[in-house]
């Protein structure tokens, strides 16, 4: 959406644990025992659509041109960090944060410190 916009309306984008591209370097394999059985991805990929495992992703991030802020959890054990950097890499103006201690679901997990990164982020945008 925000690459589309030819219109101005979106100034400032937040991603917080957004996923789709693949790492740069993959994560290491979940503990034995951890991690999703195969029929949950499925289950999560029919749910999501096409959208979710989009290879061409990372390389049109290159056209959002508004300032991108890209917030993970610290200890995400579905998503790994690495994938908020390959996000935040990708992108022509975007800055990477981690919320300590926050795990899959900063926002619930940690709001008080999700929060406190994401509203300054979207006040400068008030103040040009």
């Amino acid at each position: 959406m925000a690459a589309r916009d030819t219109t101005g309306r979106v100034g400032r984008l937040v991603l917080v644990g957004a996923v789709g591209p693949e790492p740069a370097e993959p994560p290491a394999a979940p503990p034995p025992g951890r991690g999703p059985s195969p029929a949950a991805l499925a289950l999560l990929q029919h749910y999501t659509g096409p959208t979710m495992w989009d290879a061409s992703l990372l390389h049109r991030l290159a056209a959002v041109r508004v300032p991108v802020l890209v917030v993970w959890g610290e200890r995400d054990p579905v998503v790994p960090p690495a994938y908020g950097r390959a996000y935040a890499d990708a992108f022509a103006d975007a800055r990477f944060t981690v919320v300590p201690g926050a795990r899959h679901l900063p926002t619930s997990e940690a709001p008080a410190a999700t929060f406190a990164v994401i509203d300054p982020f979207l006040g400068a945008s008030a103040h040009g």
